[in-house]
């Protein structure tokens, strides 16, 4: 298992494991090898010192091994090659930037803007100037996951922004896995020149008699492109395109525990500051204890619901996890699940408080 980058919780950093890329040979299929692997995996991670671990998987499989699809992929936007304007006789400045591929001198800046891009999200994976260079001259530029980095420059040659782009189109698209630009550079203004160049870029990579159709951006349901860029032209991707990370948390008390600053000060800023309290929540088999006084996660601990104690709030198998990481709200969960009780009145106030559904955007390193 390589050492994947830090993961963010909204300014809380902790050690993630990541376990890719996971096959068995077709001779060893079906006689509980992958269970085995993964029980080394977990115990590196562990010893590691990982509070949680995710993978990009195969449907369902990953439950069998304690994993619950709780962190959003594939998400994004798409817009149609005939929808892309061409250029203005007003549009000015916008002509003045210039697109060139980004060099292991540029992970510093790649690194810095790539951070600032992170505060919008819940859950992030952090991408040092190493990981930066590495995608930028590291890769083999043959493999499935390498991508064509540039550098967006303005009129005095100096860095605005960066795009990333897959390189060859998938099914007649063109896929963008991230696009930043720095502060005080309108998203309106360089827009209309990048939408360009990807076209341009798209139409290049085209195989054979096969055109480009259109450029999708994959960089999640919240991006500042989607605002500068009306709808229509950017439309949602295709419900079939969506995905999700696999998680597992070994240890939940212990999670909650580490975030506790993150929580109190989501509890700070709600209808519950400086709530003393417990909240029980039910897992059916298991569940956790937390304890509030005057606002501070003062315990988490495991708890057993009873016959005569079922909790204040119930999510079946590892649903809470699509709550704790923001990945669902409290009524998204209560309506996909017949046996997930939200909980009512303060139980159910501060469960809202302390996990809003929030997106996230991890990137995996392959």
């Amino acid at each position: 298992m390589p050492d994947p980058p830090e993961v963010l919780l909204r300014r809380n950093e902790f050690d993630a494991g990541l376990p890719e890329l996971v096959g068995t040979h077709p001779d060893y299929r079906r006689r509980g090898l992958v269970k085995e692997q993964f029980e080394v995996l977990h115990r590196w991670s562990e010893e590691r010192g990982h509070l949680m671990q995710a993978i990009a998987g195969i449907p369902y499989y990953y439950r069998r091994f304690g994993y619950e699809m709780a962190v959003g992929m594939g998400e994004g936007r798409r817009v149609y090659v005939q929808d892309v304007p061409g250029k203005r006789e007003d549009e000015g400045s916008a002509g003045s930037y210039t697109l060139r591929p980004a060099t292991a001198s540029d992970a510093g800046f790649l690194s810095d803007l790539h951070r600032r891009g992170r505060e919008r999200y819940l859950l992030t994976a952090s991408r040092g100037e190493g990981l930066w260079r590495y995608e930028v001259a590291g890769r083999d530029p043959e493999s499935d996951e390498s991508m064509q980095i540039s550098i967006v420059e303005n009129k005095a040659g100096n860095p605005a922004g960066y795009v990333c782009h897959m390189r060859g189109l998938r099914k007649g698209t063109l896929e963008v896995a991230s696009y930043e630009l720095a502060n005080g550079v309108s998203w309106l203004e360089v827009n209309p020149f990048v939408l360009r160049e990807l076209v341009k870029i798209g139409h290049e990579q085209a195989p054979g008699e096969k055109k480009l159709a259109s450029l999708t951006f994959a960089l999640g349901e919240h991006h500042p492109i989607y605002e500068a860029i009306p709808e229509p032209p950017l439309y949602r991707v295709d419900r079939r395109d969506h995905y999700s990370f696999y998680v597992r948390v070994p240890d939940l008390p212990g999670f909650l525990r580490h975030i506790a600053p993150v929580l109190e000060k989501r509890l700070a800023a709600s209808v519950a500051a400086g709530h003393t309290g417990k909240l029980e929540v039910s897992f059916y088999g298991g569940g956790l204890r937390l304890e509030l006084e005057r606002g501070r996660l003062s315990k988490v601990n495991d708890w057993s619901p009873t016959v005569a104690d079922e909790g204040d709030a119930a999510f079946p198998d590892l649903t809470f996890l699509q709550l704790l990481f923001g990945y669902r709200f409290l009524e998204e969960l209560e309506r996909a699940f017949a046996d997930c009780r939200p909980g009512r009145g303060d139980a159910r106030v501060l469960l809202e408080a302390l996990f809003p559904g929030r997106p996230s955007d991890l990137w995996p390193v392959c």
